[in-house]
């Protein structure tokens, strides 16, 4: 069944064909259909538009004036009149409050168009790149989720894609001809379509406001974007700060070249908001939720100018779509932890700071949330990257829960925690944060992701232990003067655990004036038995979880918590005299042990025992180093150390610790406290 939406643009287009067609062979006769009024699509039959504010409408009409009429039940609640220059009118009409009773509009210039089943409610702009526009069709268990939406009072504007988007064209001035379609929760074709962090957002928002004021969203996104593209040309022109980068940067569009770059026509600056917002100007919006930035983040040059890049978009938007421009609130998620470079470049950290502290230094303008502690399962089977884990829910419903509170007075955490400040003290740092609403937590039995680095820049896994309701000291046992520390910064840094009140911490870094560099040393953490790697086979992702530790030949691996000195150790065993495990080095997660002076660690069943660890390069040879008792800890334990300064320089592949009992019937060891000692 065609819907009055479709009927409207098929009339629509059938008529200007006609008109076309008529205007080359001087067939007058069509005169009259060609006064027949065009708006733009998000004007058009299931809108929601916002609620108390005022609402645009713009197109073409051919009479000398149109008059607008806002009916419900058949009487009419508010109306307008415009006249009509150059075939061209504009009317604003003021909106009511939210209602679930539906609307009609009336537009009237000789011929009538009527946009039906009208809602008024809270309306937000869904924007950003691929996360963004990570459909609900390819959500694993999405028909299920979009089930749970049932007969909720929410709309959705599903905006086109150009035919050819891997070419496409774009306009250079700002115009309104893309399409798109509002659905409802009971169309599903449309819905898988739709965002699902939108999606996700939509449910949380209006079941918070108890499923009696509809509530949308405009869904306007694309793959791979960077954020120049969404910007409007004026504005960038008069902020002097961008105007100065774009031309250091030569951001500037070059008139003789638009839309020559074939496949990449959509980094042109402005070219998004000229073909996807500029439609969907008219309409009032309570706000945005923004998922973005990591294009961005692999150009040391977008990261650097990334805030201005906000405080432009903000501005921007706010003055043409915010119901009121000084509560206008920008939602951002963070970025997921991906590697954009080469080895241990903290490039997603950098612009995740860029986020956090706009939005400390705005917060009556933008908010962030973190998501690193999310899982990072992609869907294998369908067609998306790595880059986008499937954990699109969770996202929306955390930026709803931001929504609620900065904007319709949820009574909760308006924002996650963020480092306020850090001192040394002894060979700790104290990490104090701010906003930290019940105070610091684990989620977990240890800290994941805290960094330690001392003056000679190397950054280790360190230890964290939380002394206040709003600080954590940061230590390694062998760092007496640490300098710096960083949590939730490097990349392929899954599974951090810092929380404050209900929200994860803030992404931090002490360290602002340069970039910094952090493998990830997963192995050193023996309650972790598995590790998020990047291994691509023939071009092709290939990120799962692997494990950690690995059995050598004839050997067997387990977790005890049972012969344990903390609380869990790995006990290594086997039949015959001959045991040992491996680990193996990954992207981001590097076996550089030349840049350390010792590896301790704590054995138990040590009686008769050789140890030795043996270090392979990737060219092939091998380096074999004893593993030597330093010190007898009692009840079975004892402390070993091997020495890394003689290792030679090149790429480690992998280290095997192998060991020998001689002459004993329980052919095992138990394996803690590993810890890296840095060189003097």
């Amino acid at each position: 069944m065609v819907n009055s939406q479709a009927r409207n643009i098929l009339q629509i287009s059938l008529i200007c064909c006609i008109i076309n067609h008529s205007k080359q062979r001087g067939e007058g006769q069509f005169a009259r259909i060609a006064v027949m009024i065009r708006l733009p699509a998000v004007f058009s039959s299931g809108a929601l538009f916002q609620q108390n504010s005022t609402l645009t409408l713009r197109g073409t009409a051919g009479g000398s004036s149109v008059s607008i009429r806002l009916i419900l039940d058949g009487h009419t609640v508010t109306e307008a009149a415009a006249s009509v220059s150059d075939g061209y009118f504009s009317a604003e009409i003021y909106t009511p409050a939210a209602s679930l009773q539906p609307y009609t509009l009336q537009l009237f210039d000789g011929d009538e168009l009527l946009l039906e089943n009208i809602l008024f409610g809270e309306l937000w702009l869904a924007s950003g790149q691929s996360n963004m526009a990570f459909t609900n069709a390819i959500m694993p268990g999405c028909n299920a989720y979009l089930d749970t939406l049932a007969d909720l009072p929410i709309r959705i504007f599903v905006q086109d894609y150009p035919a050819d988007k891997d070419s496409a064209e774009f306009p250079r001035q700002p115009s309104d001809v893309l399409g798109g379609s509002w659905c409802d929760a009971h169309n599903r074709d449309l819905l898988l379509a739709a965002s699902a962090v939108g999606t996700a957002f939509l449910k949380e928002l209006t079941g918070y406001l108890n499923n009696r004021i509809p509530v949308g969203i405009l869904n306007a996104a694309w793959g791979g974007s960077n954020m120049r593209a969404w910007l409007p040309e004026a504005d960038v022109l008069a902020d002097p700060v961008l105007s100065a980068k774009f031309t250091e940067f030569n951001l500037f569009p070059d008139e003789e070249t638009w839309n020559q770059h074939e496949s990449e026509n959509y980094h042109q600056s402005y070219c998004l908001y000229n073909c996807k917002i500029a439609p969907l100007l008219g309409v009032r919006i309570r706000g945005i939720i923004w998922y973005q930035g990591e294009t961005d983040s692999a150009r040391e040059f977008e990261r650097k100018i990334y805030r201005a890049y906000l405080h432009c978009y903000h501005s921007a938007y706010a003055k043409r779509f915010a119901v009121d421009p000084q509560a206008f609130m920008m939602i951002s998620s963070l970025l997921f932890h991906w590697s954009y470079g080469k080895s241990g470049e903290t490039r997603v950290g950098t612009l995740n700071q860029a986020l956090i502290d706009t939005a400390v230094e705005n917060p009556n303008k933008f908010a962030f949330m973190p998501i690193g502690d999310l899982p990072p399962i992609w869907s294998f089977h369908f067609p998306n990257h790595p880059i986008h884990p499937s954990n699109k829910y969770d996202v929306g419903f955390r930026l709803a829960l931001l929504a609620e509170s900065n904007c319709y007075g949820r009574d909760t955490q308006r924002t996650p925690a963020v480092m306020h400040s850090y001192k040394q003290e002894g060979n700790r740092l104290l990490i104090r944060f701010m906003h930290v609403s019940s105070g610091l937590h684990i989620r977990g039995e240890k800290l994941r992701g805290l960094y330690i680095a001392g003056k000679d820049g190397l950054y280790m896994a360190a230890r964290g232990e939380i002394v206040a309701p709003d600080t954590l000291a940061v230590y390694h046992p062998c760092l007496r003067n640490p300098l710096h520390a960083a949590y939730a910064y490097s990349s392929l840094e899954e599974g951090v655990n810092l929380f404050a009140g209900e929200f994860p911490v803030a992404p931090f870094s002490t360290q602002q004036d340069k970039p910094i560099k952090i493998e990830c040393k997963p192995w050193l953490d023996l309650h972790r038995t598995s590790v998020w790697v990047n291994q691509p086979h023939d071009g092709l992702p290939d990120c799962f979880y692997r494990p950690i530790w690995q059995p050598l030949g004839g050997t067997e691996i387990c977790p005890d918590r049972a012969f344990t000195q903390t609380d869990g150790s790995l006990r290594i065993a086997a039949e015959g005299e001959n045991f040992g495990v491996f680990v193996k080095a990954y992207p981001y997660n590097r076996l550089d042990l030349q840049n350390y002076a010792a590896l301790r660690l704590h054995l138990y069943n040590t009686v008769n025992l050789d140890a030795q660890l043996e270090v392979i390069y990737t060219e092939g040879n091998a380096v074999t180093l004893p593993i030597e008792k330093t010190d007898v800890l009692g009840d079975g334990w004892d402390a070993y150390a091997v020495h890394l300064g003689g290792l030679p320089e090149g790429e480690i592949e992998r280290m095997n610790f192998r060991f020998v009992k001689h002459g004993c019937s329980l052919n095992f060891v138990n394996m803690e406290s590993l810890m890296l000692v840095p060189k003097e």
